[in-house]
């Protein structure tokens, strides 16, 4: 009678969970539902990243296509980096040459006859453009035409810079021939970005 009693206990004790194996079991599980949303919400950060700077690649590709569309520089014009006065009321519609959109800027976006793109609130899109040493580019200079600019297309969303796509471009200086195949590049990934030759012509 002792000895059936005592297997029967010693079964009991064997089939099921004890407190300390809930416990570690609950702990284990907690520990990977956290590590599983933890990586979840990392996953949706470097989506919205990505998202947000291909938007950023498009908006500053869809601008520096319309900047290389102008001539190198207005012939009438005198031999600054700026909107010539006569234009400086106007929308870009009327600019005429690169130099036109040194400085400019607006937020949201807009488009050449200065409506705003949809959707595009907290958005901002700025240009700069420089003379550069055609010996080296990446050095900038000031005052005299050197034949080659510098043209950056920057964009920020709600003050956080996303990119900047630059190119150089070349124009009628002593024996510099004006480039039409231009090479931008993404300052972000450092890859280079083609432009679409339809656009171009």
């Amino acid at each position: 009678m002792m000895k059936r009693e005592f297997n029967q206990r010693s079964t009991m004790s064997r089939s099921g969970f004890t407190l300390i194996e809930s416990v570690m079991s609950i702990i284990i599980v907690s520990v990977m539902f956290v590590a599983a949303m933890s990586m979840t919400a990392s996953s949706r950060v470097n989506q919205k990243l990505t998202a947000d700077h291909n938007q950023g690649l498009l908006l500053a590709d869809m601008l520096m296509t319309e900047i290389l569309q102008e001539i190198y520089i207005d012939p009438q014009a005198t031999n600054t980096l700026a909107t010539e006065l006569d234009e400086l009321t106007t929308t870009r519609a009327t600019w005429n040459d690169v130099d036109d959109y040194n400085g400019w800027s607006a937020s949201p976006p807009q488009n050449k006859d200065g409506t705003d793109l949809p959707g595009l609130a907290g958005w901002e899109r700025i240009v700069t453009i420089s003379y550069v040493n055609p010996n080296n580019l990446t050095i900038k200079t000031s005052g005299a035409n050197t034949g080659v600019k510098l043209i950056e297309v920057t964009i920020k969303k709600n003050g956080r810079k996303i990119t900047t796509l630059s190119t150089i471009r070349t124009g009628p200086k002593d024996h510099v021939v004006e480039d039409v195949n231009p090479i931008l590049i993404d300052d972000q990934t450092g890859r280079i970005v083609q432009v679409q030759q339809a656009l171009l012509n």
